[in-house]
């Protein structure tokens, strides 16, 4: 990817779930700054080290979310949808969520994630819901021995 960069092709250099001893290796002789870190991120695997360690950088991460009542309950409270609730944590949390969607009033739903906010309580109750369980870890699968992100 370097590379590509010298030639004007890429803007950015990302990557993609990688864990923080990975993250920090690559640190150690990259060229580029890093533009983004892609991982998963929702309620359960809350990867708070991961997070916490790249949102201070300038770095740009079981049952369905929405059928969770605590979810549902602070969706209620302040008027939006299950949805909305869960990306409008990440953005409070520094993190940039990427829906995916090609339905138009969605999008524009999502837009209106800054016009509220969570209060610490709000937050603290969705980040009880950590289980450290993880839906894609292709990891092990790639190179047959097991680097948890």
């Amino acid at each position: 990817m370097e590379d590509l960069v010298v030639e004007d092709l890429p803007r950015n250099i990302g990557v993609s779930n990688f864990n923080v001893q990975l993250l920090l290796d690559l640190l150690t002789y990259c060229k580029y700054k890093l533009a983004a870190l892609e991982i998963e991120y929702h309620s359960y695997p809350q990867q708070k080290r991961l997070v916490d360690g790249t949102v201070s950088r300038p770095t740009a991460y079981l049952k369905p979310f929405f059928e969770y009542p605590v979810i549902q309950k602070i969706a209620k409270k302040h008027n939006h949808g299950e949805d909305e609730i869960l990306l409008k944590r990440a953005v409070q949390r520094g993190i940039i969520g990427i829906p995916k969607t090609v339905n138009v009033s969605r999008m524009k739903t999502n837009l209106n994630l800054f016009s509220f906010n969570l209060d610490q309580d709000d937050m603290n109750e969705i980040a009880s819901l950590d289980c450290n369980a993880r839906f894609n870890d292709l990891v092990e699968e790639a190179f047959g021995y097991e680097l948890p992100i």
